[in-house]
């Protein structure tokens, strides 16, 4: 059974994991782009690997939390 406690505290982990992708993927984005205009082609596709990398990831963690709040949502109208 998850608590109400409990919800919150992995919503508030979500939305903080959110700020953090946020930033990275700026980051990288311009890393992308600095070294595609130095044409620098190795660099550039290890920074596009990790941005895949990274969007998979968020991927994941919007469907995990998605699971979670039905999941509350549904425990919520049982009580």
């Amino acid at each position: 059974m998850i608590t109400d406690d409990y919800y919150k505290k992995r919503m508030f982990q979500y939305h903080s994991e959110f700020d953090a992708f946020r930033i990275a993927y700026d980051f990288l984005e311009d890393k992308i782009k600095n070294a595609e205009s130095q044409g620098d082609t190795d660099k550039k596709l290890a920074y596009q690997e990790v941005f895949v990398s990274l969007l998979n990831r968020h991927e994941k963690m919007i469907k995990e939390m998605s699971q979670l709040k039905n999941s509350y949502e549904h425990q919520q109208k049982r009580r």
